[in-house]
């Protein structure tokens, strides 16, 4: 796996758009998979990068915290899935640490959330 550190320009917190999650609020620590599931739906995207090939948004939980501090959210953030087009819990250290430490984020204000 070749893992690329990058910063994450647009927000963390997305709704999701389909199924049963639609609406809920979602995380995805990285774009693109170590695991390379045959069946994963996500590697079908046009954002999908090339196989073997992982983002990490290592601002995440900087980035999550000001969303979630913002004095003009106007959306409450009740829970939290992560990982409907990636894992958190991907094998490589740096995946590991920025998982555990949005997942700390969300912890410290309460916020609930399901991987």
């Amino acid at each position: 796996m070749n893992l690329i550190a990058t910063e994450r320009k647009s927000p963390v917190l997305s709704r999701a758009e389909f199924g049963c999650l639609r609406g809920a609020h979602t995380i995805n620590v990285t774009r693109g998979c170590e695991f390379d599931c045959v069946y994963c739906y996500a590697r079908g995207y046009p954002e999908a990068p090339a196989t073997g090939q992982v983002y990490l948004y290592r601002n995440l939980p900087k980035k999550l915290t000001a969303e979630l501090d913002n004095p003009r959210r106007r959306t409450p953030v009740g829970r939290v899935i992560f990982n409907t087009a990636s894992d958190s819990f991907q094998t490589h250290p740096d995946i590991l640490d920025i998982t555990y430490r949005a997942m700390r984020v969300l912890l410290e204000r309460r916020i609930k959330f399901h991987s």
